[in-house]
C-alpha cells in the first residue's frame, strides 16, 4: 500500500508510515523519562527543609519544634515566616483559663539558619498541650521556608520554597495532652504502699512461724532456767 503526501513525487509506503510513527513514539518516551530521572535526581540531590512539632521523649507533657533537613544537600541561608502570633513557651497543661503564651521573637525560626548540613537539626521547646492548644487558637499555622542550595554543574545557588503546616490537635490523647499527673503520682504511691505493707505481712508470718517452732524447749536443749541450779542447792546437798 502506498500512500501519496503533499509532493506527489514522494511515495509514502505503510511499512514507511509505520517507521515514523514508532520512532516519534520512541522519541517522545525518551525525552519523558529524561525529564523524570532529572526530577528524581533533584528530589534526591536537593536539600528538603521542614518544620514540625513532635513530643519530647524525655519530658512526655513537652512538644518541641524540630527544624531538620531531610534531604541529601546543605541548605544555606535558611529563612522562616508566618502569619499571626506564633507561640512561644506556651506552657500549660490546662486547656482552660487566660492564654499565657509568649509570642516567638527569638530563636531560629526569628533569626533563621545560615548553614544547615543533611540531616541537621534545631529543637526548640515549644511549650505544653494546653498552653500551645490556647496560643494557637486550635488552627493549623502555616510556616513558609525559603532557603537555597549550591548549583551542581554551575556557580550560583538555586532558590527553594516550601511550607510546612504546624499544629497542635492532633497530639490531643496522647501522652503531650496526658495532664493528669497528680493522679499517676498519686497511684504510683498507692502501688509502693501496697506493696511494701505486703512485703511487712510476708515478714510478720515468717517471724511468727519461727518463734512458734524454733523455741529451746522443742529443739531438744536445755533451757536457761534449767542450765541454771537455783541458789543453796550445794549446800543441801
Amino acid at each position: 500500500m502506498e500512500v501519496l503526501l503533499s509532493d506527489p513525487t514522494v511515495v509514502w509506503s505503510a511499512p514507511t508510515i509505520t517507521a515514523l510513527c514508532v520512532s516519534g513514539a520512541a522519541t517522545l518516551i525518551a525525552g519523558t523519562a529524561a525529564v523524570v530521572s532529572y526530577l528524581v535526581y533533584r528530589t534526591q540531590a536537593d536539600p528538603d527543609v521542614a518544620v514540625y512539632a513532635e513530643s519530647d521523649e524525655g519530658r512526655p507533657s513537652i512538644v518541641n519544634l524540630i527544624i531538620e533537613n531531610k534531604g541529601n544537600a546543605s541548605a544555606h541561608n535558611v529563612r522562616f515566616s508566618w502569619e499571626g502570633k506564633l507561640p512561644a513557651n506556651a506552657y500549660g497543661v490546662s486547656v482552660g483559663g487566660e492564654d499565657k503564651s509568649e509570642q516567638m521573637k527569638e530563636g531560629p525560626l526569628v533569626h533563621g539558619i545560615p548553614f544547615l548540613p543533611p540531616g541537621g537539626k534545631r529543637v526548640i521547646t515549644w511549650g505544653q498541650y494546653g498552653g500551645i492548644l490556647k496560643g494557637l487558637d486550635g488552627r493549623t499555622m502555616e510556616v513558609r521556608i525559603e532557603f537555597a542550595s549550591k548549583r551542581r554543574l554551575r556557580r550560583g545557588y538555586r532558590q527553594h520554597e516550601t511550607s510546612c503546616p504546624l499544629e497542635i490537635l492532633s497530639f490531643e490523647a496522647t501522652d503531650a495532652s496526658d495532664r493528669n499527673w497528680d493522679k499517676k503520682i498519686a497511684d504510683n504511691v498507692d502501688k509502693l504502699k501496697s506493696s511494701i505493707e505486703r512485703e511487712s505481712r510476708n515478714w510478720m508470718h515468717k517471724l511468727d512461724d519461727m518463734q512458734s517452732n524454733g523455741t529451746p524447749e522443742q529443739a531438744g536443749e536445755p533451757s536457761d532456767d534449767s542450765a541454771q541450779e537455783p541458789e543453796g542447792s550445794e549446800g543441801q546437798r
